[in-house]
């Protein structure tokens, strides 16, 4: 009975190994839940897809997870195609993205909305560019998320704009990384708020 009851523990051990394994190795979001339908383990890959970490998401309803999350974004581009890259990862990812593509300057100010979560810019198009929308973002004390997109840039000029303002920047040929890249902004974003509402509701007991 012994070696019986020793035998089924490895097993059932190895099969744990194994089933870790696969979980630990999965490039796509895996994750297992509880009879209730709360999030008991998730992958590596999770976290770099969701952007969460992984003590984020354990102990919250799987349902809350898979329902995707509006997302009011401006698009600047002057590729259609590229645009709907960008769209694909964002869904991709869990967002439900409401969007608008623009192009030129005038357009980008017509829908330059404190509403929106963020703004996705091509670093250069023909008619504008990422650095003078940033600029237009900050000279309106709007403060959207703004990641850059670009299919190439130097090393220096990106740590430049993230100095300036910039959420993020990503090489288009690495677009997988986008909806990470918008779930941390986001995430930031909110600290941001939540700090600057409780640093004003101390002054606000000061006074």
């Amino acid at each position: 009975a012994n070696e019986e009851f020793q035998a089924t523990t490895e097993e059932m051990e190895r099969g744990n190994a194994y089933r870790q394994t696969l979980m630990d190795t999965m490039r796509d979001i895996f994750m297992t839940t509880d009879p209730t339908g709360i999030i008991a383990e998730v992958n590596p890959a999770t976290e770099r897809i969701s952007g969460y970490r992984r003590e984020e998401l354990v102990g919250q309803p799987f349902r809350q997870f898979i329902m995707s999350t509006p997302l009011r974004v401006l698009i600047l581009e002057d590729r259609p195609a590229d645009a709907e890259l960008m769209l694909y990862e964002l869904r991709r990812a869990g967002f439900d993205p409401a969007w608008q593509r623009v192009e030129t300057e005038a357009d980008y100010l017509t829908h330059l909305d404190p509403a929106l979560d963020v703004i996705l810019a091509d670093y250069t198009m023909p008619q504008f560019n990422a650095p003078r929308a940033l600029y237009l973002l900050q000279e309106r004390d709007l403060d959207i998320p703004f990641i850059i997109a670009t299919g190439s840039i130097g090393d220096e000029r990106a740590v430049e704009l993230v100095k300036e303002g910039a959420a993020d920047y990503l090489l288009k040929d690495r677009l997988a990384r986008l909806g990470p890249a918008v779930a941390h902004a986001l995430k930031e974003k909110r600290l941001h708020d939540e700090k600057r509402r409780a640093e004003g509701n101390y002054s606000g007991i000061e006074t």
